[in-house]
């Protein structure tokens, strides 16, 4: 009896003892947003009572918080307003039985919005929890064939969404490549020799800021 109370108040003394349950790591440089520990519990046979039979592994991720972090994501965006839309012209007849006067007239372009493609680059502090607020710098093209490749430029603000998965909610200034007058040639309501030239001659490729909208993914590695 003396034998098993002896055991029994070994283990309840062990058990009390808050240092058997503290794992101590050493120093971590975190890179990503998480770091991963993997922890590994074999007890030794120092008594009878003991659990030395019960080994415990332990799997899990520590969010990082603070520093800066630089993520890159990709996705669609969407640019709004008369700034990221191309101007578009026509001839009309002066005189219907002639074709050699015309005037050179405006069309509506009726498109809402300006849809492309955008890769950004994001910066922001860690916050170790769900939501994270900062900036991006990012460059796109739009959904026109490869004959008409155009590079777009955007800077803004990001909303980052997430931990492990992380979406992007972008807006700011973006730089589209769009169609305008060259001013300095031609006038709309002018007439002009319509041998002398085609309706592409008169606009040239500018690049004019305006509103955008976009949701990407980031393509990062967490761990």
């Amino acid at each position: 009896i003396l034998v098993l109370f002896g055991e029994v108040d070994y283990l309840y003394s062990e058990l009390n003892n808050k240092n058997n349950f503290i794992v101590m790591a050493p120093p971590v440089q975190a890179q990503e947003d998480f770091v991963n520990y993997q922890i590994s519990v074999k007890p030794s046979k120092t008594n009878t009572l003991g659990a030395y039979k019960n080994p415990v592994s332990v799997d899990f991720d520590v969010p990082v918080r603070g520093g800066l972090k630089v993520d890159f994501s990709v996705g669609p965006a969407f640019s709004f307003g008369d700034k990221a839309r191309d101007e578009q012209f026509f001839f009309e007849k002066v005189d219907p039985d002639t074709t050699e006067n015309v005037t050179l007239s405006a069309r509506t372009n009726n498109n809402a919005i300006t849809p492309s493609i955008g890769a950004f680059m994001h910066f922001y502090r860690r916050s170790g929890k769900n939501t994270s607020f900062g900036g991006l710098f990012g460059v796109g093209t739009g959904l026109q064939s490869l004959d008409d490749f155009q590079v777009n430029y955007y800077a803004g603000l990001s909303l980052v969404l997430g931990k492990k998965q992380k979406i992007m909610l972008n807006s700011g200034v973006s730089f589209l490549r769009v169609d305008r007058l060259k001013e300095d040639q031609f006038v709309v309501d002018e007439e002009y020799m319509k041998n002398e030239f085609e309706i592409s001659d008169v606009v040239e490729k500018v690049y004019k800021p305006s509103f955008f909208l976009s949701l990407t993914y980031s393509l990062a590695n967490r761990r």
